[in-house]
């Protein structure tokens, strides 16, 4: 018996088919859990604001490296700067989503002001589609951000309230009038074409928003999504979330476009420097031109000269072959003096030109000026979203400086190399000079008007063919940027009736499942009879259904036919069965822990014998917590058992009887200091001694057994040991100590009670009932359920007769 006890303490079996009937006792909770769950749905898809995911692929270069594409193919062709790391995938999006690009998108779409129509239950966004246009002034008072609600009273008029806590504004105002207060200033004028499709605005509320257009990058900033279509694709996809569908894929369509555009500006950067630079040396150019033409053209009409001897045209030629190459030189020095200029002065990559654009044909140089072009271009995309102090940043400032030097010391080094050069052609140019000398007065004066003609001239043509050059080299760039989508709408991203759907499902299906599953499966009181079969083999004499018990109505009555007075008979039945041979049974009632009942059965089954015809007497041998008091039975008096086992009054003095003779009550009298040892004493053998020669039936309530010995005390004086258990109050774990316990093994016999079993567990569903109330019931079904048919055959009978 013991080995028994022990496995089933230490195993705990899952009856799938037990579990499942006993989650049906908390079937309320799938209607409740149900409902809450479908509410919550529905007031989630009626009060959330629509959103919308908008998205657009835009394909980005994944170009790391730094490139010199040549345009041309002459020795004087123009490089077109590939910006290096900038066109990297990630430096970028960088740039995509900076502050400084999407106050540009914003400020180009004039997102300042948002409106919405306030409806019942959610606010949503009327994009180009609102009755009024507020047009703000910030000539005299800046844009803040600021909500106001708008209500219209009629046609023309309407109420503005500002919506903010520290700022107390409502006011009625009419079309075009100036609105205007120390906060903010504006004038709301009708929208004529939304006005003229719908009169409905009247009576409506209308809510506007002003918002700066920091405020509103950053709003946009922490709602752009940018992902990868693929990880080896260079094709990003950059979507939002608006409430506005048609607002959202304007916003991505102008930003996608500016991207692509900012793109081909700084790669075609280069070239329009050069044409701007070369713009500006051709405006001296043509003065010094038209000058040099004039006084040619006035020399030759004043002495009727138009063209020099064979000789001088000789000199000429060497002459303008010299002058090409001193023009050429000049133009060289110029742009060399001109780098060192800017590059001792920190000059911005947006001011640089190409050497080869002026003729400057050093590799090293093109190589030196791409390589500063590469990390300008690297330092300005990490400074999008970086500080100066990134590590990053201070390692490509420390390559620039270094850059900057090698730059510098190539560059003095051409200067001194173009300077002797020019020098030469100067020397060459003199000897011409003396040639000229030879011939006569006036052909040396023609000739050298037009060799200074012919230089202004070629100087002219030089630049007119370098700033053709630079136009085509900016025609002839493409961006490395493409918009591959525009702007689609993928779907609708809030309220998800998906998710509302699967919400209902697992909270309000799933969920109380598990709760029920999980609490009747974790529950470890005894639910049922067969709770107690699994864990003992002691038979269980009855079950009590539950009953909610009054003070003034706890013991049954006398004629009841209730299923609590049938239970309490038919467990009267079964004792009868043990000790048949005694004429006069001792019943010893305890039961696991406090709670579970013990006493209400003790004095039940007292007054069940009692009403049998039987000698009965109830005994309250709590005495630790006497419970058989005045307020179960008004006859008793505050004096009982305690006063017997102390010495005090003698026992005939002490049994208290009810009115009607029918119920003897031995009260435990009070709480003694030592309970266990008044009960050990010699005086509880006389009484029980004296007792069961007064009485045939004797009802012991005693302590719980498994929290004091008293009950193990009493057992001796008892023919049968009823163990009170309660249908989810009496814990597994304790009923089975209480059991293996040595001692209550030898308590025989012993019957399991089990108490509080919901009734339809058991089927209390039909009880005998008094003729009485049986007679009422068969004439309420009669009169009420058949009364046509009744009296249709009565009528019938009455016209034969």
């Amino acid at each position: 018996m013991a080995n028994y006890y022990e496995d089933n303490a230490n195993e705990k079996n899952l009856n799938i088919s037990k579990v499942l009937w006993q989650m049906t006792n908390y079937w309320y909770y799938f209607p409740i859990f149900f409902f809450i769950t479908l509410a919550g749905a529905v007031l989630y898809q009626k009060t959330t604001t629509p959103e919308f995911r908008i998205s657009t692929k835009l394909l980005i270069s994944d170009s790391n490296e730094p490139q010199t594409p040549i345009l041309g193919e002459d020795q004087n062709a123009i490089p077109v700067f590939n910006l290096g790391s900038q066109s990297n995938i990630e430096n970028q999006l960088i740039i995509i989503t900076s502050r400084r690009q999407l106050k540009k998108v914003l400020k180009q779409l004039d997102f300042s002001i948002s409106y919405f129509q306030d409806n019942l239950f959610r606010t949503n966004e009327i994009y180009q589609n609102s009755p009024f246009t507020v047009l703000p002034d910030t000539s005299k008072v800046p844009l803040e951000n600021y909500d106001f609600e708008i209500q219209f009273i009629s046609k023309n008029k309407f109420a503005l309230t500002l919506l903010h806590e520290d700022i107390d504004y409502s006011e009625s105002h009419s079309f075009f009038e100036k609105i205007e207060t120390p906060h903010f200033s504006f004038t709301i004028i009708p929208n004529e074409e939304n006005i003229s499709a719908s009169n409905e605005y009247i009576d409506q509320d209308y809510l506007f928003e002003i918002r700066t257009l920091e405020k509103l990058a950053q709003t946009y900033q922490s709602n752009l999504v940018l992902q990868r279509i693929n990880p080896e694709s260079s094709i990003i996809e950059i979507s939002i979330t608006e409430n506005n569908i048609r607002k959202g894929k304007k916003f991505l369509n102008k930003l996608a476009q500016n991207a692509v555009n900012y793109n081909l500006d700084k790669k075609n950067q280069i070239a329009t420097n050069t044409i701007n630079f070369i713009e500006k040396e051709l405006v001296g150019v043509m003065d010094s031109l038209a000058a040099a033409e004039s006084v040619l053209e006035d020399f030759r009409s004043r002495n009727e000269v138009m063209d020099v001897s064979f000789q001088g045209q000789m000199i000429i030629t060497q002459s303008n072959e010299l002058e090409n190459e001193k023009a050429t030189l000049e133009a060289k020095l110029d742009y060399l003096n001109y780098l060192v200029e800017n590059i001792e002065s920190n000059f911005d990559l947006n001011e640089i030109v190409a050497p080869s654009s002026m003729g400057v044909e050093n590799p090293v140089l093109n190589q030196l000026i791409g390589e500063f072009a590469s990390l300008n271009a690297e330092k300005s995309s990490l400074q999008f979203n970086t500080s100066s102090e990134n590590p990053n940043i201070i390692r490509i400032n420390r390559q620039i400086r270094a850059l900057k030097t090698s730059i510098l010391e190539t560059t003095k080094s051409l200067i001194e190399t173009t300077k002797i050069s020019l020098a030469d052609i100067n020397n060459r140019l003199y000897q011409l000079s003396n040639q000229i000398r030879k011939l006569p007065k006036t052909e040396q004066t023609l000739l050298n008007i037009e060799r200074r003609f012919r230089m202004n001239d070629e100087m002219y043509t030089y630049l007119l063919e370098r700033r053709a050059e630079a136009q085509l080299a900016k025609s002839a760039n493409l961006p490395d940027h493409e918009i591959v989508e525009e702007a689609i709408l993928d779907g609708q991203v809030a309220p998800d009736t998906t998710r509302s759907a699967l919400m209902v499902v697992v909270f309000g299906i799933m969920l109380p499942v598990v709760i029920t599953f999980l609490k009747v499966y974790n529950n470890n009181k005894i639910q049922d009879e067969n709770d107690i079969q699994e864990i003992c083999t002691n038979p269980i004499i009855g079950s009590i259904p539950l009953s909610s018990f009054k003070k003034s109505s706890q013991i049954i009555n006398t004629n009841s036919h209730s299923q609590l007075a049938e239970a309490f008979r038919s467990i009267r039945t079964s004792i009868n069965f043990y000790a048949i041979d005694k004429t006069q049974k001792t019943i010893l009632i305890t039961s696991s822990v406090p709670g579970e009942g013990k006493t209400l059965v003790a004095a039940n089954l007292a007054s069940t014998f009692a009403h049998l015809g039987k000698n009965t007497l109830l005994v309250g041998f709590d005495l630790r917590m006497p419970a058989i008091n005045s307020e179960m039975f008004p006859f008793l008096k505050p004096v009982g058992l305690m006063q017997y086992l102390i010495g005090e009054r003698e026992l005939e003095n002490l049994v208290q009887t009810n009115h009607a003779k029918t119920m003897n009550v031995l009260p435990a009298g009070g709480v003694p200091p030592n309970p266990a040892e008044l009960i050990a004493n010699k005086k509880t053998e006389d009484l029980f001694s004296e007792l069961k020669k007064q009485f045939e039936i004797i009802i012991i309530d005693s302590p719980p057994v498994g929290l004091v010995s008293d009950a193990y005390l009493l057992a001796e004086h008892s023919d049968l040991m009823l163990l009170i258990t309660r249908s989810n109050v009496t814990p597994k774990p304790v009923f089975q100590k209480c059991l293996s316990d040595e001692k209550m093994k030898k308590m025989q016999p012993l019957g399991i009670v089990l108490n509080g079993i919901p009734s339809e567990k058991k089927g209390y569903s039909y009880y005998y009932e008094s003729g009485e109330k049986r007679k009422r019931r068969k004439r309420k079904k009669l009169f009420g359920l058949i009364p046509m048919s009744f009296n249709h055959k009565e009528k019938s009978s009455q016209s034969v007769h």
